[in-house]
């Protein structure tokens, strides 16, 4: 089965993700493609950065599972083997009518944002924009299968996404 996180800059997916692959080796992350360049924090084991042409060829070939076109950069999965693994990934709130139909969706959300993964005023900005057209939306808001407190302690933002797994 396939889970995306979804949820603003700084919310803690990342830090989700690794803990529950962490925990149980059911849980797997398939390495992020990529067509920005790599940082420096950058796990190469999490994120592979391709040029744009081989990024179209990839998607052009349906080898994606999914495509994310933010704008700015291209990002995506490809498609993964069909194994009784867990698969989580990060999703957009530009393709949710797409992720609801590959998996389930959790929306993470956070009252204090990690500002030290915010590295610029592009990401700030968009922050701002993805909380007033998608994450306060009720619309967008109903579509996800659920929504995930990661206020407090992060294993309790753990237990409650295993949960949400073993009863779906």
């Amino acid at each position: 089965m396939n889970y995306f996180l979804l949820g603003k800059s700084g919310v803690g997916k990342t830090t989700i993700i690794d803990n529950l692959c962490r925990v149980d080796e059911e849980y797997n992350a398939p390495p992020l493609l990529t067509t920005r360049s790599i940082r420096k924090d950058d796990d190469p084991a999490k994120i592979h950065s391709v040029s744009v042409d081989q990024y179209l060829k990839l998607r052009d070939s349906k080898q994606l599972y999914t495509d994310i076109d933010d704008g700015i950069t291209y990002y995506g999965y490809l498609r993964p083997p069909y194994d009784n693994r867990i698969y989580l990934m990060y999703g957009s709130p530009l393709q949710i009518d797409d992720l609801i139909k590959k998996g389930g969706c959790i929306l993470i959300e956070r009252a204090v944002i990690n500002i030290d993964k915010i590295r610029d005023e592009t990401r700030i900005r968009l922050n701002e924009y993805l909380d007033i057209q998608y994450y306060k939306n009720p619309t967008f808001r109903g579509k996800v299968d659920v929504v995930i407190d990661n206020n407090g302690l992060l294993v309790d933002s753990v237990k409650q996404i295993e949960d949400f797994i073993k009863n779906n």
